[in-house]
């Protein structure tokens, strides 16, 4: 275990050289002593429509804003008001992981890259 927690601190300059001195890379294990597995990339699906997933997820007319903010989780779906006027009746969250496994499957999640209100995207 002490190896382990060494290995977790070593700097990018220390790695570099321990890969040119030896010529292979060091090997990774799980905490189990298993080799680890080696990361998947991601693979883009598609962007969230966020009115989509209001109309989709609340079961009564709604309109896609953002409330408080500009980024990820400012998104709110708005109730549109039933008196005619403009002003919303209520306020309900959005869920864009709903969405992505609605749209894409059940290994899709949402991820907002950027941190702006317009960075959600679909990843499998």
């Amino acid at each position: 275990m002490r190896f382990q927690s060494a290995i977790s601190t070593i700097s990018a300059a220390t790695l570099t050289l321990f890969i040119a001195t030896t010529g292979a890379a060091p090997t990774v294990t799980a905490a189990d002593g298993s080799p680890a597995q080696a990361l998947k990339a991601r693979e883009f699906l598609g962007n969230i429509d966020v009115q989509q997933a209001c109309d989709e997820q609340i079961p009564v007319k709604t309109f896609a804003n953002v409330r408080g903010g500009n980024g990820c989780f400012d998104w709110k779906c708005f109730e549109v008001g039933t008196a005619g006027n403009s002003l919303p009746d209520g306020e309900f969250p959005v869920d864009m992981d709903k969405f992505c496994k609605t749209h894409f499957g059940d290994a899709a999640r949402a991820e907002c890259g950027g941190g702006g209100r317009f960075d959600w995207q679909c990843h499998n």
